[in-house]
């Protein structure tokens, strides 16, 4: 009963700091992440089994999504979040060849960030810009990145669990635009960039670090 009682007075006697001159450290959910795979099987290689043609086949990714801000007034955070991801393709024949370089595909954004949180209420809302690249590098050929920029408006509710750490579910909407150079075609027939935009709702847990003066 008394644990019970614990649990549920956290997030009425906690509220943690969002002074002016407070740090603010962000962790998404996936905040820090690698993940390693290796194919096993395949099917609709004709009569052949995996272990005929490949003698490996694994992807590995690494991620990283954070942001560090720092309330520049009560309530209002001015922040900087980075997005990154580096996926790596490894292929080794099993029959005769060379096997083909490592595919490497990146992608990182950067994103100035404004939040402010309303009182003691525990609720913010935010808006952010970011702007980054991607690519696929195959070792074989060079590539031209594909341009990124990201317009995102979200809003949040801080469950703080203690004066320093904060729970924090949000739910978001972000415009994306991607554009290539001259891998499109114009009107006319002509070379031109492909750009791409997207639009989409978001919804995320992170976990937030309120450190004080």
């Amino acid at each position: 009963t008394i644990l019970c009682v614990s649990l549920l007075s956290v997030g009425v006697f906690a509220q943690a700091e969002t002074r002016a001159g407070t740090f603010l450290l962000q962790m998404g959910g996936d905040g820090i992440s690698f993940t390693s795979q290796s194919v096993s099987s395949m099917d609709g290689i004709g009569n052949a089994d995996f272990d005929d043609l490949y003698d490996k086949y694994n992807t590995s990714s690494f991620g990283i999504n954070a942001m560090a801000g720092y309330f520049v007034a009560d309530g209002l955070v001015l922040g900087l979040a980075l997005s990154s991801k580096s996926t790596t393709t490894s292929i080794e024949y099993a029959v005769g060849g060379s096997d083909p370089d490592d595919v490497v595909t990146t992608a990182l954004t950067i994103a100035p960030t404004f939040r402010y949180y309303i009182g003691e209420s525990g609720m913010w809302s935010q808006i952010s810009y970011g702007f980054g690249s991607s690519g696929t590098d195959s070792g074989q050929q060079g590539y031209e990145p594909t341009k990124i920029s990201v317009l995102a408006f979200g809003a949040g509710y801080a469950i703080s669990l203690n004066d320093y750490i904060s729970l924090n579910p949000s739910l978001g909407y972000a415009l994306t635009t991607s554009t290539t150079e001259d891998a499109g075609v114009s009107g006319v027939g002509n070379i031109d960039d492909l750009v791409v935009k997207t639009g989409g709702l978001v919804f995320a847990f992170s976990l937030n670090a309120h450190l004080g003066r």
